[in-house]
């Protein structure tokens, strides 16, 4: 609840800790980060926390402490979904104080019109590891993103993109590597659910792709960078030869 510091002027000096100062801040957002990595005994401290009472008991120099959390503070907890090998399970303690949601992946495809358009959420999440795109406003980033990628020669993005063919170039790229993410995804949770006997049981995170972007900035060729990046992380020599098949599958023409 609290940490120490020391100068050598005064002393040890003792203050409140961050998640303390939260609880008393009104409007605060308080993030627990891998939340069901939480143990045992810190869960059950956190549960009067979570639940109705909103308190957080604890003893600092031998005296029983009690912080109350402003109404308007939130609590948020994150963790990858429990199938993930490795993940720990969410303590019960937690999920039954907890309102869960389960977010995926950000949207790819749709239909509009009777023609597959393709969206630019994730490639706007990856645009900040680039130094191309990474210079774009996110208005700008989608506007050429549905100039290049779904063909929208109307929306005025020729006026950014003229003169600068390696944003277009980078536009391409990034659609690319998230084509390949998708289905690797896709076949992930075919197997996981039981719709696919292919074996699958590494799922392709939006980490693994903002690895792959980053290596942009430096090397050309997609499609070595993909694997270069996805491959060596799975054990299974099958589903190795899986995943380099599905990635040539998905990139054909592309120049290695």
């Amino acid at each position: 609840a609290y940490e120490f510091d020391y100068d050598p002027r005064t002393g040890t000096v003792r203050y409140p800790s961050r998640l303390i100062e939260g609880l008393q801040t009104p409007g605060a957002i308080i993030f627990f980060d891998e939340i069901n990595a939480l143990k045992p005994g810190i869960a059950k401290m956190m549960n009067p926390l979570f639940d109705y009472r909103r308190k957080l008991s604890f003893t600092a120099g031998g005296i029983p402490k009690e912080i109350i959390a402003d109404p308007t503070v939130l609590f948020i907890g994150a963790m990858n979904p429990q199938n993930y090998a490795g993940v720990n399970r969410l303590s019960p303690e937690v999920k039954s104080r907890a309102r869960v949601v389960d977010i995926d992946y950000p949207p790819f495809e749709e239909m509009r019109g009777g023609r597959t358009h393709y969206k630019s959420d994730e490639a706007e999440m990856l645009a900040a590891y680039m130094d191309t795109l990474g210079e774009l406003k996110q208005q700008e980033l989608k506007q050429c993103w549905d100039y290049v990628i779904n063909r929208d020669t109307t929306n005025g993005a020729d006026r950014i993109l003229q003169g600068n063919p390696a944003i277009e170039t980078d536009i391409r790229r990034v659609y690319d590597v998230i084509r390949v993410a998708n289905r690797l995804r896709d076949m992930y949770s075919a197997y996981q659910i039981g719709d696919s006997n292919e074996p699958m049981d590494f799922p392709t995170s939006l980490r693994e792709v903002t690895d792959i972007v980053m290596e942009m900035n430096h090397r050309q060729g997609v499609k070595p960078m993909i694997k270069r990046v996805i491959i060596p992380k799975i054990d299974d020599k099958r589903q190795k030869r899986l995943v380099e098949q599905t990635i040539d599958a998905v990139l054909p023409d592309v120049h290695p």
